[in-house]
């Protein structure tokens, strides 16, 4: 609800009370001590049961294996046992299955730290062909990580197409000097790595520290992000984005509102299009082979969780794998294109035209080098 304090209204989330905390952990001990050394990340589990705890609630943590009393190393204990009233043995594959693997999968030790994956496997290179739109999921993420002009940021990689920017910083980074010692977080709490995408998002392999979710959150409300990358449900001329409610889906806010109002800068990503949008690369230009049939940019959305009214003096953009366009005084500029594209391969696919700048670029040509 809008309350009112010191002459300006804000909104009132009244705090719910937790009776129940349903959890994971690696290993038990007979005193219901948990252990995460086989957990990908800490989430806020431990504030979970702190709170259900003092409401008089109920904890389960799931977890692999019961061990003695005294056996596990006390480092690792995340939730003491003292906090816990019941644990829940689950076999192997059940338990990867919810440690962002599939169920017929084993655990991945990659995820959790446990085992540090080798250097070519982080990078492994986006494919030009394949599942996923790969062609231009990858022209997109290329001209992404030319966004970054200060050596050793901290950035952001948001759930969805930003995932194909952190792969490509793994294998294409050197091609921007200013990402030179640069930092990918991820809002669950993961500090460096790959982060990783899909059904494993919120993870990363070879990361070096991860801090529990309400702690990085902090930080990034903070004003701690220098770069944040940022998926796109669908966006209106004014530069408004919508992720949290569109096309009959409600994937909801999650941490996209904080980070969006505070990072110092924005680069939103997205296809100009989607729905069997099919693309190639072939001498040196991107070309559509079969356009998309929804629209992602559109005269009105259906909701708005980044409100472009918030740029202030940040920089904010749109990379897709056609154009660029930069939000400036709550409108869109179309400021850059793909080689192979035109002006009117852009606005022929959107529901509105955006200004035009004068000094109109093309991508940097090593984005179309196969």
């Amino acid at each position: 609800k809008i309350q009112e304090l010191d002459g300006e209204e804000y909104i009132f989330y009244p705090t719910p009370k937790i009776t129940v905390a349903l959890l994971r952990g690696s290993l038990a001990d007979e005193a219901g001590n948990i252990s995460f050394e086989r957990e990908p990340l800490l989430l806020d589990s431990l504030n979970q049961a702190m709170a259900a705890k003092n409401n008089g609630g109920l904890v389960v943590v799931q977890v692999q294996r019961v061990v003695p009393v005294g056996s596990l190393d006390h480092r690792r204990v995340h939730i003491p046992g003292m906090l816990v009233d019941m644990v829940v043995v689950a076999n192997s594959k059940e338990h990867a299955a919810v440690t962002y693997a599939a169920a017929d999968e084993e655990y991945d030790p990659t995820l959790s730290g446990e085992l540090k994956p080798l250097q070519a496997a982080q990078m492994e290179e986006l494919p030009w062909e394949g599942p996923r739109n790969a062609c231009q999921k990858r022209v997109m993420a290329h001209r992404a990580l030319f966004e970054v002009k200060k050596p050793k940021a901290v950035l952001n990689f948001g759930v969805g197409s930003p995932e194909f920017v952190a792969t490509m910083m793994a294998s294409h980074g050197h091609q921007n000097p200013d990402l030179k010692g640069f930092m990918a977080t991820v809002e669950s709490g993961v500090w460096g790595g790959v982060p990783q995408g899909g059904l494993r998002f919120g993870t990363s392999t070879g990361f070096e520290a991860i801090v529990p979710t309400s702690t990085m959150m902090d930080f990034y409300v903070g004003g701690g992000i220098d770069y944040a990358f940022l998926g796109v449900g669908e966006a209106d001329a004014c530069g408004n984005v919508n992720v949290s409610n569109f096309a009959g889906r409600v994937p909801g806010v999650g941490g996209f509102a904080d980070i969006s109002a505070n990072a110092k800068t924005l680069i939103f990503t997205a296809t100009l299009t989607c729905g069997n949008l099919v693309t190639k690369v072939e001498d040196g230009k991107l070309i559509i082979v079969q356009e998309g049939s929804i629209q992602k940019f559109k005269k009105k959305i259906d909701e708005i969780t980044f409100p472009s009214a918030s740029q202030g003096h940040r920089r904010v953009c749109f990379v897709t794998e056609r154009c660029v366009m930069e939000l400036r005084n709550q409108r869109l500029v179309l400021t850059e294109l793909a080689n192979g594209m035109s002006v009117d391969d852009v606005f022929n696919n959107m529901e509105f035209k955006p200004d035009v700048a004068e000094n109109l670029k093309t991508y940097d040509p090593r984005i179309f080098q196969r």
